[in-house]
Formats: C-alpha cells, sequence, structure tokens
C-alpha cells in the first residue's frame, strides 16, 4: 500500500509540475515572438524617399536659394582682407538700425541684410564708399533687403599662376 501511495503522490506532482510549466512554456513562447516583431519591424522600416522628396520640393517652394539681385552691391578686396571687409558690412547695416547674415561659400561672400527702407541709399553709399562704422537714430518700421557680394581681387601674383 505504500508503493502505492508513493506512485498516486509522485502522480500528483507531475500534474502540478506539468500545470505549472505549461503557462510558463507560453510565457516564454509569446515574448519571443513579440521580441522577433519588434526586431523585424526595426530592420523592415517603411520606405521615406518620398516623403523627404516632397519635403525638399516643398522647402525649395517656400525658401528659394537666394540669389543676386540686379541691384546688389558687389565689392572686391584682398583675399586677406575679406573677413574684415564682412565685419565692415554688417557692422553698417547695424549702424542704420538693421540686421545681417553672411554665407561664404569659399569664393565669394555673400551677406543678406534687412535695414530700414530709409536708410537704404545711405547704406549703399557707405558700402560702396567703403566707411568704416555708421550710426543713425531710430527710422521707419518698413524694412527693405540689401545683399552685398564680396569676391577676392584678381592680384598681380593670382594673375600669374593662373
Amino acid at each position: 500500500m505504500r508503493s502505492e501511495a508513493k506512485k498516486k503522490m509522485l502522480l500528483a506532482a507531475a500534474v502540478a509540475v506539468l500545470a505549472l510549466a505549461l503557462p510558463v512554456a507560453l510565457a516564454v513562447i509569446g515574448g519571443m515572438k513579440l521580441w522577433e516583431e519588434t526586431r523585424g519591424r526595426a530592420v523592415a522600416a517603411p520606405d521615406t524617399s518620398g516623403l523627404r522628396e516632397a519635403a525638399e520640393r516643398a522647402a525649395q517652394a517656400a525658401l528659394p536659394v537666394p540669389t543676386l539681385a540686379a541691384n546688389a552691391e558687389m565689392l572686391e578686396c584682398a583675399p586677406d582682407k575679406l573677413e574684415s571687409e564682412v565685419q565692415r558690412v554688417v557692422r553698417l547695416a547695424g549702424g542704420v538700425g538693421g540686421v545681417a547674415s553672411s554665407w561664404n561659400d569659399g569664393q565669394s561672400v555673400r551677406i543678406i541684410a534687412k535695414i530700414p527702407a530709409d536708410t537704404e541709399s545711405i547704406f549703399r553709399d557707405a558700402v560702396s564708399k567703403g566707411i568704416y562704422d555708421l550710426r543713425i537714430a531710430e527710422t521707419t518700421t518698413q524694412t527693405t533687403i540689401v545683399e552685398v557680394l564680396i569676391k577676392p581681387a584678381d592680384t598681380a601674383e593670382t594673375k600669374k599662376q593662373r
């Protein structure tokens, strides 16, 4: 009888272990499937090239590349004085009550100055005549954009090299 009770007890323990192992096994298998799904999504990202191209076209339409206007100021200076010339033009823009930003493409510097409309002629004269500093009292709130293109001057040395 003792051996029969022992068999029953072992059978009950085996059934209990199987009953507990089944949910654990299902949880492990489900977790593995979820892990594979998330890794699969990260690897197979959707193609966004069309969206990127559409955004680039919209940006070009809204913010076109600045172009040199017909009435832009053109300056030439020695290559070693280029930075001081840029500083001078930016200082002049601030002196007439405006702001300026510059863009260097490696060969020339383009300065876009947003200045009060009634100081445009004063600003243009100061830029072209080489005036170093300028201060003007408060003016109107209407503004205009003035482009200044500064190019390094061809010196005798650079002409010889060509």
